[in-house]
């Protein structure tokens, strides 16, 4: 008997927990069932809402989530709880009569709102989003209502579309891609023009569509800090891009996170006690001018840094299906061009300038030659050690290479500096290591006895095209041959 007791209340407990069991899947079902249709009601009211704005709203509008109660209503959370929406309204929220600040408890539903611009269907070619599709028009808006709720798990999400037609007005389609050629997200563009002043954020694709424009020319820029476009620039000039309302207009932008690069000096293979002031980093990718200067003329020490323009860095130039190696910066000692040892040991050693890969956020070194220039300097007229000059009032070394050239560099507005201080002293050339060139002058003043002063420079220009160094000879400072003068004059006697 005892058996059959256990027994039979095994079998009522089976059959308890089948009943309760079923009677909990169907309130599952049922709540289930009813969110499913109660989220296909707020996307049908988010779709009538989205084809209330105007093609300029919706062209604006993104992607944009929105929480909403089962009514429809939006929601805002105030100290964790949700309370029906009290901001004022918006394109997608208004202040609901009755209900604006009061506490909601139920199911909250969020609903994802977006419109992107579509091109029409040709044959058999389905209809694709306009900045997915090379060359496509933009005909139709799409706009799409996505509702999701904390119970749907990992089920797709209620979505409905529409098809918002585009009245006869000015399109533009603004990409904004990196030096890969990839879409870049987060970017701001912006559109102004006669009373046109709009913007937005690009999204993954890293393309945005402008409506409803005016067929006349507005300015476009694309920014994204602390990137940085083609030539250095944070933000990059705005371009103009004239409107029509017959065909999409098309604006392309590049940014990239920037580099820098270090220069070290070296002086045949050998950099301990090597200094140098200004090195040049040139790249054929960039449009003209083709090159930056890095460090400081007249500042000298072992290296030197290339920071770009404000110190906001340099373009991460790669060629697009090649390896990263294949666009990088050529580096030299000098203030442009000129002074690329390629150029100037052409006819001689043929040396090369190095190079160097800039990658984002990058900071590579590179080494570069600068050949020794050595010098004698007297203060009289003999070759005396003890009439040694000992030391000069001004010098310069004047890169006529560049002068001649009106070289101009992406970060220097109005032509680079050429003209570098040096200093003698004990009639040598304390900065002797100087950039590779075709074209140099000496220039120095210095002060012989009381209030006399005494000048040279070069009557023409010299040659450091040697990469052991050159030695550019002797110079008396009371000569009176070409290239020398003298005053009694305090001031008179300058270095150009």
């Amino acid at each position: 008997m005892l058996l059959e007791v256990v027994i039979s209340a095994l079998l009522v407990g089976l059959i308890a927990v089948g009943t309760f069991s079923a009677f909990d899947a169907a309130g599952k079902s049922t709540a289930g069932s009813r969110a499913h249709a109660q989220a296909t009601v707020i996307a049908q009211q988010d779709e009538e809402r989205l084809r209330g704005l105007t093609t300029t709203q919706l062209a604006q509008l993104g992607s944009v989530e929105t929480a909403r109660a089962e009514n429809g209503y939006c929601l805002e959370q105030v100290s964790g709880a949700w309370h029906y929406w009290s901001k004022g309204s918006t394109w997608l929220c208004e202040n609901p009569t009755g209900l604006s600040g009061s506490t909601y408890t139920y199911t909250v539903f969020t609903v994802t709102s977006s419109a992107s611009y579509v091109t029409a269907e040709k044959g058999i070619e389905k209809a694709a989003l306009t900045c997915e599709k090379s060359g496509g028009a933009a005909n139709y808006l799409q706009t799409t209502s996505s509702v999701s709720w904390p119970s749907l798990g990992t089920h797709p999400p209620v979505s409905q579309s529409g098809i918002v037609t585009v009245p006869t007005s000015g399109v533009l389609l603004v990409k904004v891609l990196n030096q890969n050629n990839e879409p870049i997200e987060g970017a701001t563009v912006t559109a102004t023009g006669t009373g046109v002043n709009i913007t937005q954020t690009t999204p993954a694709s890293g393309c945005v569509i402008f409506g409803g424009l005016p067929a006349e020319t507005v300015e476009v820029d694309a920014y994204k800090s602390p990137w940085v476009d083609k030539q250095g620039k944070s933000p990059p000039p705005t371009v103009p891009a004239p409107i029509s309302t017959t065909s999409i207009t098309e604006k392309t932008f590049y940014l990239g996170e920037p580099g820098t690069i270090t220069a070290n000096f070296e002086s045949n293979k050998v950099t301990a006690g090597i200094t140098g002031d200004t090195f040049y980093a040139l790249q054929t990718e960039m449009a003209s001018p083709t090159g930056y200067v890095g460090g400081t003329a007249g500042t000298y020490a072992s290296s030197a840094a290339l920071t770009g323009i404000e110190g906001k860095g340099i373009f991460p130039f790669v060629k697009v299906g090649k390896p990263a190696g294949e666009a990088p910066y050529t580096v030299f000692a000098g203030d442009c061009e000129a002074n690329n040892p390629a150029k100037v040991t052409e006819t001689g050693e043929k040396l090369k300038a190095h190079t160097v890969q800039v990658n984002p956020k990058g900071e590579p070194s590179v080494n570069v030659e600068a050949p020794a220039l050595t010098v004698s300097v007297y203060e009289g007229t003999s070759a005396k050690k003890e009439n040694l000059l000992k030391k000069s009032e001004r010098a310069m070394i004047i890169n006529k290479g560049c002068e001649k050239e009106k070289a101009t560099a992406q970060n220097y507005t109005s032509g680079v500096v050429y003209k570098h201080n040096v200093e003698i002293k004990e009639g040598q050339l304390v900065q002797k290591y100087q950039p590779y060139a075709k074209e140099l002058a000496l220039c120095i003043v210095a002060e012989i006895g009381s209030k006399k002063w005494y000048k040279y420079e070069s009557p023409t220009p010299f040659e450091n095209k040697v990469k052991a160094g050159t030695n550019i000879g002797t110079f008396y400072m009371k000569a009176t041959e070409s290239g020398y003068e003298k005053s009694e004059t305090a001031g008179k006697l300058t270095c150009p």
